[in-house]
């Protein structure tokens, strides 16, 4: 049973992860950003790091395999999330016109 948990939590990382390229993806060929909330991606960013602090505690105390499961999603979550908010800093003041 314990394996069955593990794959939910490798698959639900993978999504986490995966569900932000899209609009990375979108951001950098549009170059639009007017419609992202900065606070939002301060915010995720934010917690991706908070959530690498815990997996390291947790890892510390318990055992290594088990947190990375925590650790290796949120550090590419907080990358993300941080080149999201690179990318509404940069982008935000341009006027496009297509």
């Amino acid at each position: 049973m314990l394996l069955f948990y593990k794959i939910v939590g490798y698959t639900a990382s993978a999504a986490s992860v995966g569900a932000q390229l899209p609009q990375i993806v979108k951001t950098f060929r549009t170059r639009e950003v007017s419609a992202l909330s900065l606070a939002t991606q301060v915010l995720h960013t934010l917690i991706a790091a908070l959530w690498i602090l815990y997996g390291c505690g947790f890892a510390a105390s318990n055992d290594l395999p088990d947190a990375l499961i925590m650790i290796v999603p949120s550090g590419c979550k907080c990358v993300t999330s941080a080149v999201l908010v690179a990318t509404i800093l940069q982008f935000r003041h341009r006027d496009i016109k297509t």
